[in-house]
């Protein structure tokens, strides 16, 4: 909350620095987007968080109707890579996450 001290003359304002729910890089790219707010707080977010597989991939297209059919493949790909013992449940979390072992 930007003004903190305006609001609430008396109070004392902490900072939240430190997650366990994302991986170091992930922290890094939304900290530097956020901070592109001239009104944000400045801070510096670190992780517990030891994972340290690729944390995130941006795609970009040249038209918004190519992506169902790219998202599309994607699935297919997934399902096929579960099927041939290529994607496995990652043991640290397995009811969400999913580690690759040799994709082509």
């Amino acid at each position: 909350m930007t003004e903190f001290e305006k609001s609430f003359r008396y109070a004392t304002q902490l900072t939240l620095n430190t997650t366990f729910r994302c991986p170091q890089e992930i922290c890094d790219v939304s900290s530097e987007f956020v901070q592109e707010n001239p009104a944000q707080i400045a801070k510096k977010v670190r992780t517990t968080n030891a994972h340290t597989k690729t944390p995130m991939l941006a795609y970009g297209f040249e038209r918004i109707e190519s992506i169902p059919a790219y998202v599309e493949k994607q699935l297919a790909d997934i399902y096929r890579f579960v099927g041939e013992g290529k994607l496995v449940p990652e043991k640290s979390y397995p009811h969400y996450h999913y580690a690759t072992r040799s994709l082509p």
